[in-house]
């Protein structure tokens, strides 16, 4: 282990502790040469001239690495372990972000702790949550509930426009035209739609 911690921090510094070829060659430098140490500050050349010596008996216990690089003046803890992790939910439970499908009250209020979703545009915007979806655009306003709705479909209509058709269960069909800022963020909005119509549609 030591042995691999050695060649590690030379490389790290910036060398090669047994030069460079193919596999063969560097294990048999590495048993019968001599580490390059070169690249290796002048502080650090013997700790890890010790780690990288041929015998086994002849490195540092952990223990003893741990004195050479820290000072006799400075006083440390051992090592302790930490406690376990807490243990996972069970594998049937909803993750935060995605709730399980429904459909919510007609009068239901917004389920203010459950996922959202929230586009504003300059001239437009979109909400879906628990209680269903609210359109905001030049038309004007209008709010929907999931017992009203029999689909929402939403399409990118050009590099930075999102188009949300609404289509309620008595045939009629309310549209909303939002422009992202930027492209990614139209990008954003076409991964957190079906996320969010997942979990109430």
């Amino acid at each position: 282990m030591l042995f691999a911690l050695g060649g590690v921090l030379v490389a790290a510094a910036g060398g090669s502790a047994f030069g460079a070829g193919t596999p063969m060659g560097l294990m048999y430098r590495s048993v019968h040469e001599p580490p390059d140490l070169t690249a290796v500050p002048d502080g650090l050349r013997p700790v890890l001239a010790s780690c990288l010596a041929k015998e086994p008996g002849q490195r540092p216990t952990p223990e003893g690495l741990l004195d050479l690089f820290v000072p006799d003046t400075t006083t440390y803890s051992p090592t302790v372990a930490l406690p376990p992790p807490p243990a996972c939910p069970p594998s049937d439970a909803v993750p935060p972000h995605r709730a399980p499908t429904r459909t919510a009250p007609v009068d239901a209020a917004p389920d203010d702790t459950g996922p959202s979703f929230v586009a504003v545009a300059t001239e437009s915007s979109l909400l879906i949550d628990a209680s269903g979806v609210a359109l905001n655009s030049a038309a004007g306003e209008a709010q929907f509930t999931w017992a009203e709705i029999s689909a929402v479909e939403y399409t990118a209509e050009g590099p930075k426009h999102l188009g949300v058709t609404v289509r309620l269960h008595d045939g009629t069909t309310h549209r909303c035209l939002l422009t992202a800022r930027r492209r990614a963020r139209l990008q954003e909005w076409l991964e957190d739609l079906p996320l969010i119509l997942e979990c109430f549609a």
